[in-house]
């Protein structure tokens, strides 16, 4: 059901938000980039109205879908200047959670890994991720910044994957570019 809609708004090129399951989750505003059977990546818009990454999300999680709001084409024509710089080609394989993390932590160095089902108020920042098994580990990065020992998920528990976003740019360059 949503793939097709997602589909359309990719080729369009609108302005998204895109509303999800849980309640408590965030909206994600963004331009759809593509979509497969399960899951859609979204180049993600901050709430300053710039480039801030991008999320794999979960087709069966959305709620909403709007588009051609009032703020939505406010945001998208403060955006116009800066569209012939956008990256609107996938940097991400959405065959399957493995695929994605795989190819968003080739990318970019730090990853952001999202559990929200079982805790919508947690995420997992991470670098040098293997998966094997149905299990993702990778070293963790504080929100200070720092390493902060290992973590290991269930790759069937993932609901959102970030990366290349200005927050995890941000921890990158306090690690250094390491």
């Amino acid at each position: 059901m949503w793939a097709e809609v997602l589909k359309m708004l990719a080729d369009t090129r609108d302005l998204v938000d895109i509303r999800r399951s849980p309640a408590r989750v965030s909206d994600t505003r963004g331009f759809v980039l593509a979509v497969s059977e399960e899951r859609v990546l979204v180049a993600v818009i901050s709430d300053d109205v710039l480039p801030s990454g991008f999320s794999v999300l979960r087709l069966e999680d959305i709620t909403l879908v709007r588009w051609g709001r009032g703020k939505l084409k406010a945001w998208q024509a403060a955006l116009a200047p800066l569209m012939d710089d956008f990256v609107w080609r996938p940097q991400v394989d959405l065959t399957d959670w493995e695929s994605v993390i795989t190819s968003a932590a080739r990318a970019a160095c730090i990853v952001t890994l999202f559990r929200e089902n079982l805790d919508s108020d947690m995420c997992y920042i991470g670098r040098n991720l293997q998966i094997e098994s149905g299990v993702v580990r990778a070293e963790e990065i504080s929100t200070e910044g720092a390493l902060d020992g290992h973590f290991a998920l269930l790759v069937r528990d993932l609901t959102r994957v970030d990366y290349g976003g200005s927050y995890e740019k941000a921890l990158l360059r306090v690690l250094g570019g390491r």
